[in-house]
C-alpha cells in the first residue's frame, strides 16, 4: 500500500466520522480515538503492522483499554482486519500478537456520493429516528450495525 492508498483510507476514516458525527457530540462512529489509531497502523508502523498494544500507546498516548475499543471500531468500519497470531503451548493455545491489515476497498476512491449527509439533517440540529433515516447514512449505518454484531464477543 503506497502512501496514496494510505491518504484514501485516512480521508474514508474522517469523512465517516464526519458523516456520523451528530450536533452537540464529540464524536462519530470512530471516534478520535479511532482515528489516531488508524493513523498511527497505517503511517507509523510500515507497510506490515504487526505492532503491540504498547507500541500503539506509546505512538498514540491513548490507554491499552481505549487503543482495544478504537480497534473494535475500525474493524466493525471494515477500515481494517485483525489477525490473531499465536502459539499452541502446553498450556493450550496463547496469543502473541496481531497482525493489522487494511482491506483493498477501504483504500478504493471514494465514489462522488458516499456517505453524504441529507440536506434536512444539515438545517436542524434535532433528533431523527434511525427508523426515519434514508440514503447513505441509513445504508452505511445498516452496515456498521451489522458489523459490530457479527464481531462482538457478547451477543
Amino acid at each position: 500500500m503506497d502512501r496514496n492508498d494510505r491518504a484514501r483510507v485516512i480521508y474514508r476514516a474522517e469523512r465517516m466520522e464526519r458523516a456520523t458525527k451528530t450536533k452537540g457530540r464529540k464524536n462519530g462512529v470512530l471516534g478520535y480515538t479511532g482515528l489516531n489509531v488508524l493513523r498511527a497502523l497505517l503511517f507509523r508502523f510500515g507497510k506490515h503492522p504487526t505492532p503491540s498494544y504498547d507500541d500503539i500507546k506509546r505512538a498514540t498516548g491513548h490507554c491499552l483499554d481505549t487503543i482495544s475499543e478504537a480497534l473494535k471500531r475500525l474493524l466493525a468500519a471494515g477500515l481494517i482486519e485483525i489477525e490473531v497470531r499465536g502459539v499452541h503451548t502446553a498450556q493450550g493455545w496463547r496469543r502473541v500478537t496481531n497482525a493489522y491489515a487494511v482491506p483493498r476497498q477501504a483504500s478504493l476512491p471514494l465514489d462522488h456520493g458516499e456517505l453524504r449527509i441529507p440536506e434536512e439533517s444539515k438545517r436542524a440540529a434535532r433528533f431523527v429516528p434511525f427508523e426515519n433515516l434514508t440514503g447513505p447514512l441509513r445504508d452505511a449505518l445498516d452496515a456498521l450495525g451489522q458489523r459490530i454484531r457479527s464481531h462482538s464477543i457478547v451477543k
